[in-house]
């Protein structure tokens, strides 16, 4: 055999050197280019994880009651006056006047379920004027609210509204944080809208509201906008890394990868995202995107270290471990996406994936032979 023909295959065209594609370059191409069409595509974007619910503990009734409520639960006094008023008849009605002593005294305490029935009682049996009995609605409406009552808490806003009893803006902002909790969040955008149209004082507030109800509306145009609004109002520092998760969160949905990168490397030097497994992967998924598969591959994996183990993590760290020519490790990821099954999109890609797997293993089993 002529040696000068070793390594050579034959060709159509006797004047062309014959080639013999070694196996783990082979691979490599393959997987180099699946990744990349794969990357093309929108599969890895559209099967993110929603923003977490930690966001939203900055946002409970206690953290949201506004200075004019604070106010309202801090002065019992102020909250009925009707009583006072009444103070002789009362003295013949022994039991509204232990109503009203109790509603003060559990308002005092910061009992405020405790304070709805004798408010209730004192609303339905005491002779009341059309305004007192609007000052008693105002009252019970915020024991409602800091109850987490708020269906109630709602319905009480919307006849306070009605009565034209808002004050600038103050009781749509009230009902948009029913709504918010409740995860009505058009409702709770169209109420905060128009509490900033009756001139709300707390522009900031109402902004880190917006940005969040944008965020599951899935306008990441309109996050950017009012989470840079409220930065730039002067936010309370407590929301300025909600503001910020946001930002990334938004900035990666709208494919700024390097925007979102920024926001992330800052949260992840707090010492409250430190260890976010969510932040992890969502880096990841921007390198990912940019083709960096080395940085995109170690996000992945400190995502599942901080407890990220979502079939969408697999898939994506997967794609990175192809990249990276892992192609035994990519292969095992992949395997776990389709034994999983819990999404029929990321199955299906994760079979085709495979699928090129093992038609390459067979055309290098033939080019071999």
């Amino acid at each position: 055999a002529d040696p000068s023909s070793a390594g050579k295959q034959e060709t159509g065209d006797p004047g062309t050197p014959k080639v013999k594609w070694h196996h783990k370059r082979w691979v490599k191409i393959v997987a180099l280019s699946l990744a990349a069409v794969l990357l093309t595509s929108e599969i890895i974007l559209h099967f993110m994880p929603d923003t977490p619910q930690v966001l939203s503990e900055g946002l409970s009734p206690q953290a949201l009651l506004a200075p004019e409520m604070q106010e309202l639960m801090g002065d019992p006094k102020k909250l009925f006056a009707a009583v006072n008023k009444e103070k002789k008849a009362l003295k013949e009605q022994e039991e509204l006047q232990k109503a009203a002593e109790l509603a003060e005294k559990y308002i005092d305490d910061g009992e405020y379920e405790k304070a709805i029935e004798p408010v209730n009682q004192l609303m339905e049996k005491m002779d009341l004027s059309d305004e007192e009995l609007l000052q008693m609605k105002m009252t019970r409406t915020a024991l409602y609210f800091a109850c987490e009552r708020f269906d109630e808490a709602s319905e009480g806003c919307t006849e306070l509204i009605s009565r034209e009893r808002d004050e600038n803006g103050y009781y749509y902002f009230m009902r948009s944080v029913c709504s918010l909790q409740k995860e009505d969040y058009q409702s709770s955008k169209e109420d905060l809208l128009a509490a900033l149209e009756h001139g709300y004082e707390d522009r900031a507030l109402c902004c880190v509201h917006l940005a969040f109800c944008e965020n599951y509306l899935e306008d990441y145009e309109k996050v950017l906008e009012y989470a840079g609004e409220a930065r730039k109002l002067g936010a309370q520092p407590v929301y300025e890394n909600t503001l910020m998760y946001l930002q990334a969160v938004a900035s990666l949905k709208l494919e700024r990868f390097d925007d979102s990168i920024s926001y992330i490397n800052e949260l992840l030097e707090t010492e409250e995202y430190a260890e976010n497994g969510e932040l992890y992967y969502y880096r990841g998924v921007c390198w990912l995107t940019k083709e960096k598969y080395r940085k995109a591959y170690n996000d992945f994996e400190q995502a599942m270290e901080y407890g990220e183990t979502t079939t969408m993590v697999y898939y994506n760290k997967g794609v990175a471990a192809l990249g990276l020519n892992k192609l035994d490790e990519a292969k095992e990821y992949l395997e776990e996406v389709v034994k999983r099954n819990d999404q029929q999109d990321l199955t299906a890609a994760a079979e085709e994936i495979l699928e090129l797997f093992e038609e390459g293993q067979q055309v290098i089993t033939e080019i071999d032979q």
